[in-house]
C-alpha cells in the first residue's frame, strides 16, 4: 500500500495541525506503508525537517510549486479570495503531479480542494475533514458524484452529522477525534515521576488563540497572581509553555506590565518528548477556549487527551470541544473572573480525593488506533 498525503499546509511550522500530520504519517510507516507527504512551497525557513519534527521514519518529501507566499493573516474578502485561487491553483497542480502513479496509491488529504481536483480518479481517497464551510460543502457534493470510494475522517460529531447530510453515505465517514502520541507516553511513562509532594502545579501549552479567537489565558494568570497574592493558593505553581517565540514575547511583557508573582513561569516551545515529561511531574492541565460557533463544532483537543493520558485533572473551558469525552478529574470554568478562580480551588480539592480512571479508555483515542481504524476502512471498500 502506497500513500500519497497531499496538504496545503505549511512546513515545518509550529502548528499544531503539521505535527498531527506528521505523527499520522509516522504511524503509517510503522504499518509498513510507504508515504509520500506532497505539500506547498509557502514558507522560507532555513529549518531542517527532520530535526524539526525529530522524525525516526523518513519518508519521501515533495514541495510543489505555489504562485504567492501570502500568510493571509488579516481575514479581508481580498485576503480569502487570493487564499482561495492559491489553494485551488496548488490543488490543480498536485492533480497534475499525481498523474506519474496511475492511480496506484491511496491520496489522504485535509483539503477539500484537493478532494475535488482528484474526484475524477478512481483510486481510494481519504478525506480529514476539520472544517466546514460552503465552499467546502459545494466541493464535497460534486466530489462524491465523481467517487464512492472516498471515506470521510471527521473530528467531532457536528462535522459528521455535517457530512452525512451532504449525501455521504455513514458507511464512507469514520468518527476520530484528533488523538494523541501514545508510543511517546508510554516511554516517558517508564522513567520515574520526579513530582514534589507538597508543590501543587499546574501547566498550560500551546497557542495563545484558535482560530483568531483569544483563548484568554491572561485572564487565568491574573486570577491565579490574585490568589497567591492573597494567600488563597499556597506552594502552586502555573508553567506556561508557548507555542513560539512571538507568543512568549507576549506573555512576557503581560506578566512584567501586570507585576505578576513568580510563582508564574513563562517557557519557551518545547519538544513533545520533554512537554510530556513535564506533564507527568504536574497536577493540574488548563485548556481554555473561546465558547464559540468553531470551537463547539470543529475543535478536538489533542491537550485534552494528553493531559488525561498523563493522569493530570483537567481545568478546562465549558464548551463542547472539553465535554465529549467522560472525564471524571475534569472542572469547567466560564470565562469570566470568579468561574476560574472557583475552578483552581475545586481543581486542588479534586486532587486531594481518590478518583480511578481506567488508562485504557484514553489509548482508544491514541494515533496508533486512529490509523488502525483508517487502514481497517480502507481494507473494507
Amino acid at each position: 500500500m502506497q500513500i500519497i498525503y497531499a496538504t496545503y499546509q505549511f512546513f515545518p511550522d509550529y502548528r499544531t495541525n503539521t505535527f498531527q500530520s506528521i505523527s499520522t504519517i509516522n504511524n503509517f510507516i510503522d504499518k509498513e506503508i510507504d508515504v509520500e507527504l506532497v505539500y506547498p512551497d509557502r514558507k522560507k525557513t532555513s529549518k531542517n525537517f527532520e530535526e524539526f519534527y525529530k522524525i525516526n521514519n523518513k519518508f519521501k518529501l515533495t514541495k510543489i510549486k505555489h504562485t504567492k507566499k501570502y500568510e493571509y493573516k488579516s481575514q479581508t474578502l481580498l485576503n480569502k479570495l487570493i487564499y482561495i485561487f492559491n489553494h485551488m491553483l496548488f490543488a490543480k497542480r498536485v492533480k497534475n503531479y499525481l498523474k506519474k502513479y496511475k492511480n496506484n496509491f491511496i491520496l489522504y488529504t485535509r483539503s477539500p480542494y484537493i478532494l475535488f481536483t482528484t474526484r475524477n480518479n478512481q483510486n481510494k481517497i481519504v478525506y480529514e475533514v476539520h472544517q466546514i464551510t460552503r465552499m467546502s460543502k459545494l466541493l464535497v457534493r460534486h466530489s462524491i458524484k465523481k467517487n464512492q470510494k472516498i471515506i470521510f475522517v471527521v473530528l467531532t460529531p457536528y462535522i459528521e452529522k455535517v457530512i452525512q447530510s451532504l449525501g455521504v453515505d455513514k458507511n464512507n465517514t469514520v468518527y476520530l477525534e484528533t488523538g494523541y502520541d501514545e508510543k511517546l507516553f508510554s516511554e516517558i511513562e517508564t522513567h520515574k515521576k520526579e513530582q514534589n509532594s507538597e508543590l501543587t502545579r499546574f501547566i498550560f501549552g500551546g497557542s495563545l488563540d484558535i482560530s483568531g479567537e483569544s483563548k484568554n489565558l491572561e485572564k487565568i494568570i491574573l486570577v491565579f497572581n490574585d490568589l497567591v497574592t492573597k494567600n488563597e493558593l499556597q506552594n502552586c505553581t502555573l508553567s506556561i509553555y508557548c507555542s513560539s517565540k512571538d507568543e512568549k514575547e507576549l506573555l512576557d511583557k503581560f506578566v512584567y506590565t501586570k507585576n505578576i508573582n513568580d510563582s508564574i513561569k513563562i517557557h519557551n516551545r518545547i519538544p513533545s518528548q520533554d512537554f510530556y515529561y513535564e506533564l507527568f511531574r504536574s497536577d493540574i492541565g488548563l485548556i481554555p477556549l473561546p465558547n464559540t460557533h468553531h470551537v463547539n463544532s470543529f475543535s478536538s483537543s489533542m491537550k485534552f487527551f494528553e493531559y488525561i493520558r498523563a493522569g493530570l485533572v483537567v481545568l478546562c473551558s465549558n464548551v463542547e470541544a472539553n465535554k465529549r469525552f467522560d472525564y471524571e478529574k475534569s472542572v469547567f470554568i466560564d470565562d469570566d473572573s470568579g468561574s476560574i478562580k472557583k475552578g483552581i480551588l475545586e481543581s486542588i480539592k479534586i486532587l486531594g480525593e481518590e478518583i480511578d480512571f481506567d488508562i485504557e479508555k484514553i489509548k482508544e483515542y491514541s494515533y496508533e488506533n486512529r490509523v488502525e481504524k483508517i487502514i481497517n476502512k480502507l481494507n473494507s471498500f
